[in-house]
């Protein structure tokens, strides 16, 4: 395992406070959260978890439904204010997805949103997400369409340019994986699961740019039969 975990930790617990400001302001952000829950399946009682949770917004809604909710992040100013938000049935803990601690088969949901391109081998974390996952489970994935990496941030316009890439966002450092659909869809396969839903979405019309591509792709996932 390489040290993605420790430098991404280090990138959001130095910028924890600018980065919540500004995924909180960010409608596509916010967007992309609803698009998930009408995807997921989650009612009172069910076991979520929501792996790479950041500030813990995202778990809001899963916790005033009376879902069972388990946020973890590699970010510990990030787990601060999961935390300080209180929610109920709720648990929020600094942990890295690669290296999950859950029992076998623990969670009806698993949720990952804008978490897994910040990681380099993503069949060991998917692996794992199928491995907490109950048999009638599905999990969520959410990550940014290559396309925009390709229009956004490739200065050399490459869809094919893949790896470690940096880049800012709204003044925010990170790094993210680029990868390829084809993959994202490998990996699935390697992992052990099936995709069973697959969301292009259409950019918002309120968003600061009238763009003609998709800022982000959700995958639906259930364990391989």
């Amino acid at each position: 395992m390489n040290n993605d975990g420790d430098e991404a930790q280090k990138l959001y617990d130095e910028q924890s406070d600018e980065w919540a400001k500004k995924q909180s302001a960010n409608p596509a952000v916010q967007g992309l959260r609803d698009i998930v829950y009408n995807l997921a399946s989650i009612s009172s009682g069910s076991t979520v978890l929501f792996a790479g949770c950041g500030d813990g917004q995202e778990c809001v809604k899963a916790s005033s439904l009376g879902a069972i909710v388990t946020g973890i992040d590699v970010g510990t100013k990030n787990i601060e204010k999961a935390l300080a938000l209180g929610l109920k049935n709720t648990i929020h803990q600094v942990m890295n997805i690669q290296n999950l601690t859950f029992d076998d088969e623990q969670f009806d949901n698993v949720i990952s949103i804008l978490a897994i391109m910040y990681v380099q081998d993503i069949v060991e974390v998917l692996a794992g997400f199928k491995r907490v996952l109950k048999d009638n489970g599905q999990i969520i994935i959410a990550v940014p369409h290559p396309v925009i990496k390709m229009m956004r941030y490739n200065s050399k316009k490459d869809y094919f340019l893949r790896g470690k890439q940096y880049e800012t966002w709204q003044g925010i450092k990170r790094f993210n994986y680029y990868r390829l659909f084809e993959d994202y869809v490998d990996a699935f396969t390697k992992a052990g699961l099936a995709i069973t839903k697959l969301l292009e979405p259409k950019p918002a019309t309120n968003h600061e740019e009238k763009v003609q591509y998709p800022h982000f792709a959700v995958f639906k996932l259930i364990k391989a039969r």
